[in-house]
C-alpha cells in the first residue's frame, strides 16, 4: 500500500499557509488527488515499460485508489494482485534442443528446460495455458510456474525512486497552480 500523505509532503510549506483555510485545503486536495492518479498511471506505465507482454489493463485494474477529501489530506493507493502465470508470457515451445518453453518476461528471450505449455478450462469453459515444470522423477507431482506480483513490482527499488521523484514534482507543480486558483478568487 502506498500512502501519499499532505502532512509528510508539505511540511515546508505549514509554516506559511494556513491550511485551515478552505479554499486552501481544497487546492490541496485536488493536487493531492491529480498527485495520486499521476501516480497510479506512471506505475503502471513503468511496468508495462519493464514487463512488455504486462496489458495495461491488467496494471491498472490492479491500483485502487482512495483520493483525498478536503477534511481528510490523505490519498491512499493500494495495489493487489496474484503472481501472473508464465503462460502470459509464453512465447513458443522449444522442441529443437530437447524440450522446454520459450517465454519472454523482461524483453528478453528465455529457455526453461523440461517444462510445457498445457492447455486448461476455467469454469466457463474458456481456454487458458499454464507452464508447468515436473519437480520429480516421474510424471508427477507438477508446478504451476508463476511470476512476480504487481504489488512486489511496484516495490522494486528502481522503481519505486522513479515514482516518488515523479509523484513528489506533480505535487508541488500542481499544489502551486492549485494555490494560485484559489488566492485569484480571494
Amino acid at each position: 500500500m502506498i500512502v501519499l500523505d499532505l502532512k509528510h509532503n508539505m511540511a515546508r510549506l505549514t509554516a506559511d499557509i494556513d491550511l485551515e483555510q478552505k479554499s486552501i485545503r481544497r487546492a490541496a486536495q485536488r493536487a493531492l488527488n491529480v498527485a495520486a492518479r499521476g501516480r497510479r498511471t506512471d506505475a503502471s506505465r513503468a511496468l508495462r515499460d519493464r514487463y512488455p507482454s504486462l496489458k495495461a489493463r491488467d496494471a491498472n485494474d490492479a491500483f485502487d485508489v482512495r483520493f483525498a477529501s478536503v477534511q481528510d489530506l490523505q490519498a491512499v493507493i493500494t495495489v493487489r494482485g496474484r503472481p501472473f502465470s508464465v503462460a502470459r508470457f509464453f512465447v513458443r515451445s522449444d522442441k529443437k534442443t530437447g524440450g522446454g518453453v520459450i517465454v519472454n518476461i523482461k524483453g528478453q528471450r528465455k529457455t526453461i528446460r523440461t517444462a510445457f505449455l498445457a492447455q486448461m478450462k476455467n469454469k466457463s469453459g474458456e481456454d487458458y495455458g499454464v507452464v508447468f515444470v515436473r519437480t520429480g522423477k516421474s510424471r508427477y507431482p507438477l508446478k504451476a510456474l508463476r511470476t512476480i506480483d504487481l504489488p512486489n513490482a511496484v516495490n522494486i527499488k528502481e522503481i519505486a525512486e522513479i515514482l516518488e521523484a515523479q509523484t513528489g514534482e506533480r505535487f508541488d507543480k500542481e499544489f502551486s497552480r492549485q494555490l494560485q486558483v484559489a488566492l485569484s478568487r480571494i
